[in-house]
């Protein structure tokens, strides 16, 4: 066979390939085309969960979170399937903590507060993200006051939902008496510009 023919060949096989675009004519009236089989979709989603199932075990999500697909659960299977997502924010808040702390203090000596700067005490408190009813709260903070015998009072900042101003409206008079400290950036001077507080 010579180079032309196998040209000519090639070129007929190219065109028996057919895309999801093409569009089928034939000159004949009398031609069929016959039943184009669709091709199958499942190896491409079973690939996608895949790789969403992968990524949720190295990243410590719940797959649910990424899918969505999270069906009929009871409390104790909803906390169960959280659960890493749980610990995760717990070490990153452990982890940030004390860089926070840090940070304020830090801002303390920056703008003149020396209370603010020698507070050894100074402490990060995060908002409990764990899902849990009042009734649950109440029950775990009234146990902890009775069996442990801690004051009630200082379980208040404890209780879901509660802030500050909260905490400072129920007493009598305020628990914690703190002076707001405004937080500002530090900047290297760059010659033409100027450093406004």
């Amino acid at each position: 066979m010579s180079t032309d023919e196998l040209d000519e060949m090639a070129a007929e096989q190219l065109k028996l390939k057919l895309a999801q675009d093409d569009i089928l004519v034939a000159e004949d009236p009398e031609v069929k085309f016959g039943v184009l089989d669709a091709t199958l979709l499942d190896p491409f989603v079973n690939a996608w969960r895949s790789d969403i199932e992968a990524l949720a075990a190295v990243s410590q999500t719940p797959a649910h979170a990424l899918t969505g697909q999270l069906v009929n659960l009871n409390a104790e299977a909803l906390a169960a399937a959280r659960s890493p997502l749980t610990q995760k924010v717990y070490e990153r808040q452990m982890s940030a903590a004390a860089s926070y702390s840090r940070l304020i203090r830090t801002a303390g000596a920056i703008i003149g507060d020396d209370t603010i700067a020698d507070d050894e005490f100074l402490r990060v408190t995060w908002q409990d993200m764990e899902i849990r009813s009042m009734s649950q709260a109440a029950d775990a903070l009234g146990k902890i006051a009775t069996m442990l015998g801690v004051p009630a009072r200082c379980l208040w900042g404890r209780i879901p939902g509660w802030s500050a101003r909260s905490l400072q409206s129920g007493s009598a008079k305020p628990i914690v008496k703190r002076k707001r400290i405004r937080l500002i950036t530090c900047c290297v001077k760059i010659p033409g510009t100027r450093l406004v507080m």
